[in-house]
């Protein structure tokens, strides 16, 4: 969904897991998050509509992946 950032328009959505379920009486569990963020350069003067339309049509996607093991005492 589009935010309201916009200097650099940035925008994704995270994906998480967590297994087995937290809500189990278990002490070690694996967590993974993947998140996906797609943006535009950062506009620079928003009252130059010329600058403006370039440094937004340049887009960039990024990506990140987190993975580790919970411990419950």
């Amino acid at each position: 969904m589009k935010g309201s950032d916009w200097m650099n328009g940035t925008q994704g959505t995270i994906l998480s897991m967590t297994m087995p379920s937290p809500a189990l009486k278990r002490h070690f569990f694996y967590h993974q998050s993947l998140a996906i963020y797609r943006s535009h350069n950062t506009v620079t003067d928003r009252g130059n509509a010329i600058l403006t339309s370039e440094e937004t049509s340049a887009h960039t996607f990024l990506s990140e992946c987190d993975f580790g093991i919970l411990v419950r005492f």
